[in-house]
């Protein structure tokens, strides 16, 4: 939204929202803001109570100076283990976990490798995105270092006290953008994978995939969906209440664009998965849809 209202200030300060009384303030995270010629313009997260059969009325203050201290932010993601807009700039070094979360512990604060830059911080769906090359970019989203190296760089090393754990009911979604849908090699868009256990979601042939797989390929299930080149597209990929035994149950699901798409209800094992995660590929682990192994 823009206002000739917004405070003249670079970064929002000031900005409250509160609920339908317009006395109870409510979570907020500023996504963006900016001020020019006499008006500002904010895009913001507003976490509310909404009546989905009704209007959901809140209120937008401006008229404070200063930002609200502690930061709010957090308080919007409290349903949320992770929450990353990918609107911080890139470095070339693994030492510093440069792409910063919002849930406030850190276990959402990531390292980028390969070649990946300030120019690869590009316009997104909200706000800023990251252009992979399709290649070695990649986000790796450890937040633990067992060698107390403070090197963040995808190996073995590392791990992630979120993406490694068995987890039967779990949430991934994201927006992507393919440069080329159709191409037939593997365009990974999240790798939470091991050889013997994991998951991941990728680009392949026209279509967007997202698989589970427990012992290699002995518990494998993916489902999947048309895609189409240079648009943007929100994919969630949901795992219902699977078994961390071995024992048959539970289902993934896939929504894209809102939709639900695909369902998978056969034998659905999960279990602990102790390589590391990323956005984009750590070539050899993720099972794909025909059993093989990408970049193996």
């Amino acid at each position: 939204m823009t206002s000739s209202d917004f405070p003249d200030n670079s970064n929002g300060d000031g900005i409250r929202f509160t609920s339908s009384d317009g006395i109870t303030a409510v979570p907020f995270e500023i996504e963006s803001y900016s001020y020019s010629g006499g008006e500002g313009t904010l895009v913001a997260w507003v976490k509310l109570t909404v009546d989905h059969d009704d209007d959901t009325r809140f209120y937008i203050h401006y008229d404070q100076t200063e930002a609200i201290s502690p930061d709010p932010a957090a308080n919007v993601w409290t349903n949320y283990v992770a929450v990353n807009h990918l609107h911080s700039d890139p470095d070339t070094t693994t030492s510093n976990k440069e792409i910063v979360g919002s849930k406030g512990d850190g276990k959402d604060t990531w390292n980028t490798m390969g070649q990946m830059n300030s120019d690869d911080q590009v316009t997104g769906k909200i706000n800023g995105a990251l252009d992979f090359d399709g290649a070695n970019d990649r986000v790796c989203l450890d937040d633990v270092d067992s060698q107390s190296n403070n090197n963040w760089n995808c190996s073995n090393s590392d791990s992630s006290s979120l993406f490694d754990a068995r987890q039967q009911n779990r949430t991934v979604e994201l927006w992507y953008w393919a440069q080329d849908a159709s191409v037939t090699t593997f365009e990974t868009l999240f790798d939470g994978a091991g050889s013997s256990n994991g998951q991941a979601i990728y680009v392949y042939g026209g279509d967007v995939y997202a698989g589970n797989w427990k012992k290699s390929n002995t518990n494998r299930d993916y489902v999947s969906h048309t895609t189409t080149s240079q648009e943007w597209h929100h994919v969630a990929f949901v795992t219902d209440d699977a078994s961390i035994t071995n024992t048959s149950g539970g289902s993934i699901i896939l929504y894209h664009d809102g939709v639900k798409v695909d369902e998978e209800t056969s034998d659905i094992q999960v279990d602990i998965n102790t390589d590391p995660a990323a956005l984009g590929g750590i070539w050899g682990k993720i099972r794909d849809h025909t059993g093989g192994n990408i970049g193996a």
